[in-house]
């Protein structure tokens, strides 16, 4: 998908360096594209729609003007009382 989407966006003038999608509750990276996890974490669409089991997960990245997206990772929400530090 990447690739069809970033060959017609370049006929059209208008190219792209990163590709973010989202709505796939998988946390995937490559070096053109990010997909986002799931905050909600492993649910009954994810269940049904046969998505590998994963923990909840926010993707992030820091992009630079020079280098683009340098650094990718997931931030995974924590519960202070269930893991007992609060």
């Amino acid at each position: 998908m990447n690739f069809r989407k970033g060959k017609n966006y370049a006929a059209m003038d208008a190219p792209f360096d990163h590709m973010v999608l989202g709505h796939f509750h998988q946390y995937i990276t490559g070096p053109s594209f990010t997909v986002n996890g799931s905050l909600k974490g492993f649910d009954e669409y994810a269940l049904i729609s046969n998505f590998g089991f994963e923990v909840p997960q926010q993707a992030m990245w820091v992009t630079t003007p020079e280098r683009g997206v340098t650094w990718q990772f997931a931030i995974q929400p924590s519960d202070p009382k269930k893991e007992g530090w609060a």
